[in-house]
């Protein structure tokens, strides 16, 4: 009991520590008088509607998730719920917002949700996550194009980042769902694996590798064909994250 108590006060520590170093560094890089001015003008009523549909993402965005793993193990809702909102804090401090998905890796672990489960469940959420996005992009330019070319003034750079963006979620979207269902797919990228771990100074990784890459892709496909077999926990998923998203 008192090991988990100083591991609660070594975390607060740590939290701390870094929302201090994020401060001074926002400071330092701005103007604090205008941060400040900023805040007081602000309507007091717009601030409390911003944080309330922050809440509702942090509470849908777990419960999406939280859905998923219930397939896999049955664990304490508080463990899921602050598991999966682990990923906002992790993706918050490390470059490019790549922490999230290993640290939520390790958390599961510690509450006896194997890492193959884990790894799969992950790339499940991620899936629904960049299908729900591709969606809402498509619907949100159907509606607003009109508008996106009044507000930009037909900025033709602006449009073509839109679409590039676009695009890039889309094909993401395509090689994850190709990923988790084609065999032709793990085939290429086995053949892709014994040519380049064919290098010298990469073949004692070769064997090693191959076995990995046979063992994702097969843990993947399988975690997919099971979700298929639960299409009310999928649809819950997804429409949690089309709440979470849209708020």
């Amino acid at each position: 009991m008192e090991q988990k108590k100083n591991r609660i006060w070594l975390n607060l520590i740590v939290v701390g520590l870094i929302l201090v170093i994020m401060l001074v560094i926002i400071l330092v890089n701005n103007d604090a008088g205008e941060i400040f001015k900023a805040i007081k003008q602000a309507d007091a009523k717009y601030l409390l509607i911003a944080l309330a549909f922050i809440l509702v993402f942090i509470l849908f965005t777990a419960f999406s998730l939280m859905q998923l793993v219930r397939l896999k193990k049955k664990i304490n809702v508080i463990d899921s719920f602050n598991i999966a909102n682990l990923a906002n804090f992790y993706n918050g401090i490390t470059p490019f917002a790549s922490g999230g998905q290993p640290f939520q890796v390790y958390y599961y672990t510690k509450v006896n949700v194997k890492t193959d489960e884990s790894t799969s469940v992950l790339m499940m959420n991620f899936i629904i996550h960049q299908f729900v996005s591709v969606v809402l992009s498509i619907i949100a330019l159907c509606l607003y194009y009109v508008k996106l070319n009044e507000i930009t003034n037909n900025n033709v750079a602006f449009k073509v980042a839109v679409w590039i963006g676009l695009i890039i979620n889309f094909v993401i979207l395509m090689l994850l769902i190709f990923v988790s269902f084609s065999k032709t797919v793990k085939k290429f990228f086995m053949w892709l694996i014994k040519v380049v771990f064919s290098i010298k100074f990469l073949r004692k990784k070769r064997e090693n590798m191959i076995q990995r890459t046979s063992d994702y892709f097969d843990k993947s496909q399988e975690s997919f064909k099971e979700l298929f077999h639960h299409i009310p926990t999928l649809l819950l998923s997804v429409l949690y994250k089309v709440i979470s998203l849209l708020a």
